[in-house]
């Protein structure tokens, strides 16, 4: 999966048993419209992929750029902006400061790289560069928040036990809206 743990929800298909049911066919017919396919998160991977190619070069340590959240989990759109975390922990604490420091030095550097930087946010709780490619892909980069990736991981583990799972979680986030 893109985190890196084998994990990959499978694709939605419509068994022939609930071929006949009317919701199953609605739930196909949204899966076909925007659900990601492989193409979509072969784009996403790329993304994260040169982002990391920078954090690297930033902090001169080998770092991960991990996604989480819907881009993650399989539960999201396939036009769902990208939330990823830098997961790079030197010796010791890092300091939200510190992080955020970090943070301004890889957007600024993706910048360079041809991203655009939509807005900084190094005073919120969670530091957060808010970036965008030329072709249109939304990324919040936090840096060394891992905690919603525990989430993100269990939320994929439920997407590949039932695949209905990420085409049920987009109905509902588009019925709440």
């Amino acid at each position: 999966g893109p985190s890196g743990d084998g994990l990959e929800p499978p694709d939605y298909e419509l068994s022939d048993d609930s071929a006949q049911d009317p919701l199953d066919r609605q739930l196909a017919a949204l899966a076909r419209a925007v659900l990601p396919r492989s193409a979509d998160r072969d784009s996403k991977e790329a993304v994260l992929k040169r982002i990391e190619q920078v954090a690297c070069q930033v902090t001169g340590s080998p770092v991960r750029v991990l996604p989480f959240g819907s881009s993650a989990n399989g539960c999201g759109e396939r036009w769902s902006d990208i939330d990823a975390v830098v997961a790079w922990t030197p010796r010791g604490k890092v300091s939200k400061g510190f992080a955020g420091e970090i943070l301004a030095s890889i957007a600024m550097r993706c910048v360079k790289q041809g991203f655009i930087l939509r807005e900084l946010r190094l005073k919120a709780k969670v530091p957060i560069a808010m970036l965008e490619t030329a072709d249109g892909y939304e990324i919040d980069l936090s840096c060394g928040n891992l905690v919603p990736l525990l989430n993100t991981r269990l939320l994929r583990t439920y997407a590949c036990i039932e695949p209905r799972l990420p085409v049920l979680a987009c109905a509902v986030k588009r019925w709440a809206k």
